[in-house]
């Protein structure tokens, strides 16, 4: 059973994207979409002097970069800190 909780805490980082709560669930949201307003202004000031191969790509790394914030975000506001995750660890001893 050790060696099943170790398992699961090295690996339990793939379940913050899904348990985002409220508060840092709208937090996240709130900073994309002035994360994508910023990209959109300087898109549109930079569209007269870009082609259009060069947009799309400009437009692919932007993507990117929303997406990495976004992860980065999650992973930082999230954490599991339920009282029934510590109470795993000393579920061992007591079977």
């Amino acid at each position: 059973m050790e060696r099943y909780l170790q398992t699961f805490h090295q690996t339990k980082d793939i379940f913050l994207e899904f348990r985002t709560s409220k508060s840092p669930g709208a937090e996240v949201n709130c900073q994309d979409r002035e994360l994508r307003r910023l990209m959109a202004n300087q898109i549109a000031q930079e569209a007269h002097h870009i082609s259009a191969a060069q947009g799309r790509r400009q437009a692919d790394q932007n993507r990117l970069q929303r997406v990495n914030r976004r992860a980065d975000l999650i992973q930082r506001e999230n954490h599991f800190t339920l009282i029934k995750m510590h109470y795993l660890s000393h579920f061992v001893s007591h079977v």
